[in-house]
């Protein structure tokens, strides 16, 4: 049966069968799933295996994976019982972080594509998260290392639309572009909605750290 479904247990089997496949739509294999050790290390052997998305996969590596303080991690399922797409959430003081790590596997891309900006998705879900907790807003970031990001960032800082017909374009429109800050030591560029009338402050996220 579809489902959403919020997961805080990292080692939960069907998040870990998620990241496998994942990583192999990225040009990985099976063996990095489990990768420990350093970062520029890891880089160093995609390249001599000419892998080209080298970050989509390291975040998805146990040493990521792990050292990463998840609070939860919305999923949905697909009626064959597997994940097919993740959103991370974390707690920044009084703001909620989400679309940590977001992906959605392209062999489910036709039939269920990303559930992100979809009416009752998991952006509307962190939102929910977010006002039960009491908290000031809801945040989003986007380090645009690859073509697909830069667009999505464009689109989003522009207006000009979430290209899917199932998306809630009213959320989208309340998302508000508040400039670019050094993020996880990269600049990044930050997306808000604010709730109940507060007013987002980028130092509260950087004392959070």
């Amino acid at each position: 049966m579809e489902k959403y479904c919020r997961i805080t247990d990292l080692n939960n089997a069907d998040l870990a069968e998620f990241r496998k496949r994942a990583i192999i739509e990225c040009g990985g294999s099976d063996e990095h799933l489990h990768y420990k050790g350093y970062h520029s290390k890891f880089m160093e052997i995609l390249d001599k295996n000419n892998v080209k998305r080298k970050e989509d996969i390291y975040r998805f590596t146990d040493e990521k994976w792990y050292r990463t303080k998840f609070d939860h991690i919305d999923t949905f399922y697909a009626a064959d019982g597997k994940i097919t797409s993740i959103s991370g959430v974390i707690e920044y003081n009084n703001w909620v972080r989400t679309a940590v790590y977001q992906f959605a596997l392209r062999e489910y891309s036709k039939e269920y594509p990303s559930r992100y900006f979809w009416k009752g998705g998991f952006l509307e879900r962190a939102i929910e998260y977010a006002k039960v907790n009491n908290k000031k807003g809801v945040f989003m970031t986007f380090y645009p290392h690859n073509a697909q990001l830069k667009a999505l960032c464009k689109k989003l800082i522009d207006g000009t639309g979430i290209p899917t017909s199932t998306g809630n374009y009213e959320l989208i429109r309340a998302l508000k572009f508040k400039g670019m800050h050094s993020f996880n030591d990269v600049d990044q560029n930050f997306f808000v909605i604010e709730l109940n009338n507060n007013q987002f402050n980028i130092d509260e996220i950087h004392q959070a750290q």
